[in-house]
């Protein structure tokens, strides 16, 4: 989408922590990255052009809205920062 249809910016809605089995957390979708861009297909290119919008900010990973207030931050739960 960012490259494709030329979008400036997409806010990525994570959980802090999981509460229901489809929830994300930051360190799933660093982990996800991660093993993506291990991977020897046409995927692994991917992993790197979303690395590189997490850099630049046109990929904002956020805590989701209805996320209880405890855990609003842009921290994955152990009080680490979000970090592509």
């Amino acid at each position: 989408m960012l490259h494709q249809l030329k979008v400036e910016r997409i806010v990525l809605q994570l959980k802090p922590f999981p509460h229901d089995v489809s929830d994300v957390t930051p360190r799933d979708l660093l982990a996800c990255l991660s093993r993506i861009g291990q991977a020897s297909s046409a995927a692994a290119p991917a992993a790197g052009r979303i690395r590189d919008a997490l850099r630049a900010g046109r990929l904002e990973p956020r805590t989701h809205a209805l996320s209880h207030t405890w855990w609003r931050g842009d921290y994955d739960g152990t009080g680490e920062r979000i970090k592509p």
